[in-house]
């Protein structure tokens, strides 16, 4: 089994005494600087330091993991945060907060709460928070029949575990062919998001490709068999398809949950080579298909030329995917100004999201569309949408308030993630799902990264539930019939 190393706690609990002890005096003195820039600029400088930290840490412990879900947490939270902070006051770049008419001159204000978020996140992580979730979840039949069923894949199950995950193809190919007809076009991305409102089903079928090439792959690895030729051509034709059609999100979600299979089952550990590598082809992906979107079609050529320039585009620029710091300006300034709190609104409407939007057209809404309707409605009414973050949601639903307590449960939550012992199928599978889906719910919100999430995990929940209820049914036949062999033998 694969260690998944972790930072230790006590080193974690010194940073966070170090900073809150010294916080207030530091950021006395910044607000006290009288040079705008300059104030804006050590505050980013600080928001960087406390969020590379803990990986600076691991890295000189030589104990480091780049795909446990802390790293991958803090690494994607740089990205959106404190790297397109930096980048926009650095290069004086304030096109994109301008276009979204936010007041730039509230930035210090903005950087101080995220510093403090990172303070309660890591809070969350190194206190036993998770111990009550723990002890709830052992407590629990139907977890505990899914964590704990052993040899659940072998001879005897793997045709139904290979035939289950064909006909999750199968609806994943139809979902592709009936939402290109409805569309009438072959992208998925921008304008997909529009017509998925009315055909949410089929839009969110496209993602059963993912369970798919999992469960198929999961399941040779563990019967031992060694020809991998049937599973690189449907992981090659499912990138193919999501980088065609624009589901980029869709591509990051499978590619990393495989790379974690892969990594597993060949016991190889993910270290700083292989994570610069990695994220050198993960950049690359992005961009080409960021330079090709909603230009291509099935049987065109990808534009495989992409330079820095392309790539700034796709990431750091005003136009990239790193701009949420820019829109959560735009949510800090309008909430409660504006915008009034939803009190949990967003987060427990998860509930309701089953029932189609035909039958229940009032269905709230998700969190982003409510941002944008009400803080952006120039945007909104020529249906334009820009991405939130987890930070929005929060802030949101509870205020500043609730995006340092949102942030503490999320500790909590790459805590427990980090937590789990990888010694069965069914716990390696929820793992590489899970983490998978991590810098998701950072850059989007927590209902729409959730439906996407349990589109994936739930049809690998479903089979594993069915085969040890299975397993159970014939350890109980077994039993009997033994039973049945001693009375007669008496």
């Amino acid at each position: 089994m694969m260690k998944w190393s972790l930072v230790n706690k006590l080193i974690l609990l010194a940073i966070v005494g170090i900073f809150i002890g010294l916080g207030s005096v530091l950021l006395g003195w910044i607000i006290s600087v009288g040079d705008y820039d300059t104030r804006v600029k050590i505050l980013a400088i600080i928001l960087a330091l406390i969020n590379v930290l803990p990986i600076m840490i691991m890295i000189y412990k030589r104990k480091v993991n780049f795909l446990n879900p802390l790293i991958i947490f803090l690494l994607t939270f740089f990205a959106f945060f404190p790297l397109r902070a930096i980048y926009i006051i650095w290069n004086n770049d304030y096109s994109f907060i301008n276009m979204l008419n936010a007041n730039r001159f509230i930035i210090h204000e903005v950087l101080i709460v995220i510093i403090i978020s990172l303070l309660f996140f890591y809070l969350g992580y190194c206190l036993n928070f998770d111990k009550v979730v723990v002890n709830a979840l052992r407590k629990n039949k139907v977890a505990q029949s899914f964590f704990n069923a052993k040899n659940v894949i072998n001879q005897d199950t793997y045709t139904k575990v290979n035939i289950y995950a064909n006909l999750l193809l199968v609806l994943s190919l139809i979902g592709f062919l009936v939402f290109v007809v409805a569309q009438g076009s072959f992208s998925i991305g921008r304008g997909g998001t529009k017509l998925a409102g009315d055909n949410g089903y089929i839009y969110l079928s496209i993602n059963l490709l993912i369970p798919s090439i999992l469960l198929k792959y999961a399941a040779i690895k563990e019967i031992g068999k060694k020809n991998m030729t049937g599973i690189l051509l449907l992981l090659g034709m499912a990138s193919y398809l999501y980088m065609v059609f624009g589901g980029r999100y869709r591509l990051a979600i499978l590619l990393v949950s495989f790379g974690i299979l892969v990594t597993y089952y060949n016991k190889i550990r993910f270290g700083r080579m292989m994570f610069f590598f990695g994220s050198f082809v993960f950049t690359y992906l992005i961009s080409v298909i960021g330079a090709n979107r909603n230009r291509l079609y099935v049987g065109s050529s990808l534009n495989l030329n992409v330079d820095l320039k392309v790539i700034n585009e796709n990431f750091l620029s005003s136009t990239g995917d790193l701009n949420i710091f820019d829109t959560f300006i735009k949510v800090y300034e309008g909430i409660p100004s504006i915008l009034d709190y939803k009190y949990g609104q967003t987060f427990i409407s998860l509930l309701l999201q089953p029932i189609p939007r035909a039958i229940f057209p009032h269905k709230p809404e998700f969190a982003s569309k409510i941002i944008m309707e009400n803080l952006m409605p120039e945007f909104y009414e020529k249906g334009i949408g820009f991405a939130g973050s987890i930070l929005a949601d929060f802030m949101l639903n509870f205020g500043v308030w609730g995006i340092f307590f949102g942030m503490m449960a999320s500790g909590v939550v790459i805590k427990l993630l980090n937590k789990i012992n990888l010694n069965s199928v069914q716990k390696v599978l929820f793992f590489a799902i899970s983490t998978s889906v991590i810098p998701f719910y950072i850059r989007g919100e927590f209902v729409g990264t959730s439906v996407w999430y349990l589109i994936v995990l739930i049809p690998v929940m479903l089979i594993f539930k069915m085969l040890s209820k299975s397993n159970n049914n014939d350890s109980k036949y077994k039993q009997t019939k033994t039973k049945n062999v001693l009375i007669r033998s008496r």
